[in-house]
């Protein structure tokens, strides 16, 4: 190996310790929040060793630009000018920075080692067990300061019939659970590379342990984001199969079962919509008053709670588009609708060219996206890095333009030279058919 091969290939492997440390840390909440020197805490000290491994390792400008990028700078311009203007504090403005520069770390890495994907599966693997597993250790403990619900997830009583809500490595039962939406179908990404049956049937376990921890959280919106994306996942995989006879005949078994599961949980999520409508109306009277600026960030829960009249008190205003709304004003709610929109249509494109990868991101995408419409789970720091970091999956498996179109079945992630390296992934190329992995 070349000297300069060497040290490509040392600020690569930096890079990716980054990621998976940032992301075993979302799970586990380790690395202290406290500012060691001013502002820099040991969270950015990690990213800013993962960019200076970028750099060393020779990446370029264009490496970084993908199709989100636009979205991308108009969020972060509506948060600068909420920040400055109405002289709120800086501190949310810099996480949101942090999260954009852990954006573009994933992104810099897939690009230039399309491989490292498996080392973000296995971060992923390992951040899913561990909060899972201590969910389920939650069962028993003797502990219910969520309360209880029933099979239905409706609200009981502590009882035999019941179970206590369980929070894993978080603070609160929603939150756990779209932490385990967001990586779960990352870490079944493991899979890939692995021919021996019993290590296969391992990882498959390990993730339905994964998803068992989610059931135990009782989050309703949780449940059905997980089933939504099954959904996703199913259609993803047979389109990107060409296999469009069974796609069209399991259509309607999907929608089917989709509704059933509403039906099932039809009163408990009435109810819990009740409950967030007490947070909806006073937040639209709030973004209504300040429809420019909003109110800052990182406010939307005081202005709510001020303005509304509910016995209940809350963080923020319980739908991720609302939140922003609040917070940053029209200018915040067109540029995360924009790149709400930018991020599915770039997932479901990629994914129906059969890309796993892409397939895996989009599952984990729509399955938080549909709890948002009813909750926030993207206020907490932690899970707001899985997100960043699976939009960041996404937007390195696609071609930085929307005009850039590959070849039917390719999985373009960067142009000229490098496009054919960026392509392969785990063994798996864009002309193999998904799930059959060539040999090296």
């Amino acid at each position: 190996m070349s000297p300069r091969a060497s040290v490509t290939s040392s600020g690569l492997v930096l890079a990716a310790l980054a990621v998976a440390v940032l992301l075993v840390d979302a799970a586990a909440g380790v690395l202290p929040a406290d500012g060691l020197v001013a502002w820099l805490t040991a969270g950015r000290l990690v990213v800013a060793a993962g960019l200076l491994g970028l750099l060393v390792a020779g990446t370029r400008w264009r490496d970084l630009r993908t199709r989100l990028d636009v979205p991308i700078v108009l969020l972060v311009l509506a948060a600068t000018a909420t920040t400055v203007l109405g002289q709120h504090p800086s501190a949310p403005l810099r996480a949101l920075l942090t999260l954009v520069a852990t954006y573009y770390l994933v992104v810099g890495l897939l690009r230039r080692e399309p491989g490292a994907v498996r080392g973000v599966a296995l971060a992923a693997l390992a951040g899913l067990v561990l909060v899972a597993v201590t969910a389920l250790g939650q069962l028993d403990d003797g502990l219910a300061p969520f309360g209880c619900r029933t099979a239905a997830f409706a609200d009981a009583p502590c009882g035999p019939s019941t179970w206590p809500r369980t929070t894993g490595t978080f603070a609160n039962p929603n939150v756990m659970a779209a932490f385990v939406l967001l990586v779960a179908p990352l870490a079944v990404l493991t899979l890939d590379g692995l021919r021996e049956r019993a290590g296969r049937a391992v990882v498959v376990a390990l993730v339905g342990v994964g998803y068992l921890g989610l059931v135990t959280s009782a989050s309703r919106a949780a449940v059905l984001g997980a089933a939504l994306g099954a959904v996703v996942l199913v259609a993803a995989r047979a389109v990107g199969r060409r296999r469009g006879g069974r796609a069209v005949l399991a259509a309607p078994v999907l929608a089917l079962a989709a509704l059933a599961a509403v039906f099932a949980l039809g009163s408990a999520v009435a109810a819990s919509v009740q409950v967030r409508n007490l947070a909806w109306q006073p937040a639209l009277a709030v973004a209504a008053e300040h429809p420019l600026l909003g109110v800052g960030l990182g406010r939307a829960g005081d202005a709510v709670n001020a303005a509304g009249d509910g016995p209940l008190e809350y963080a923020h205003a319980h739908n991720l588009w609302l939140n922003w709304l609040v917070e940053t004003g029209v200018p915040g709610l067109l540029a995360i609708g924009l790149l709400t929109v930018a991020a599915v249509v770039t997932g479901a494109a990629a994914a129906r060219r059969g890309d796993p990868v892409s397939t895996a991101a989009l599952v984990a995408l729509v399955g938080v996206l549909v709890m948002s419409t009813a909750d926030h789970p993207a206020n907490n720091s932690r899970v707001a890095l899985a997100l960043w970091l699976v939009l960041a999956v996404l937007a390195a498996r696609a071609p930085a333009g929307w005009r850039s179109r590959p070849a039917d079945g390719a999985v373009q992630t960067r142009e000229t030279e490098d496009a054919a390296r960026v392509s392969t992934i785990g063994g798996w190329r864009p002309d193999t058919p998904v799930g059959a992995a060539t040999r090296r």
